[in-house]
């Protein structure tokens, strides 16, 4: 039973061995496409990775500071509010009820209000 065992990690260690072998030649037949593509990675990764420049930052805020205080006060004013309004009366007086002729016919009468409207019916037919 020893042999066996000993036997079985002889074969594991060839396999490990062989497959480092085979890595290591793969890596000298392909160097340079190797360095082509990891020597821009890594010069990339420097510069980015340091800082170029360090700038200091200073940074100034403004600000205000408001106070309130309460003070008693009195605050009167004095206005003037003027309403416009139209207000029509209607008032019907009769000042002259008898048989009017049509010719040479007058009669005169005093009206107390500007704008006032007067309407004179003659044989049944209004004339304002």
């Amino acid at each position: 039973m020893a042999k066996t065992k000993t036997r079985a990690k002889k074969k594991e260690s060839n396999r490990v061995t062989r497959i480092i072998n085979n890595i290591d030649s793969s890596l000298k037949q392909h160097w340079k496409p190797i360095v082509w593509i990891l020597g821009p990675l890594v010069v990339l990764t420097i510069i980015f990775a340091l800082p170029l420049k360090t700038v200091p930052i200073q940074v100034t805020e403004t600000y205000w500071d408001t106070e309130m205080k309460q003070e008693p006060y009195t605050e009167s004013e004095q206005y003037t509010d003027t309403e416009t309004y139209t207000a029509t009366e209607m008032q019907t007086q009769t000042v002259y009820d008898s048989y009017v002729d049509s010719s040479g016919w007058s009669y005169v009468f005093n009206v107390d209000k500007a704008n006032s409207k007067v309407s004179i019916n003659f044989y049944g037919f209004p004339y304002y």
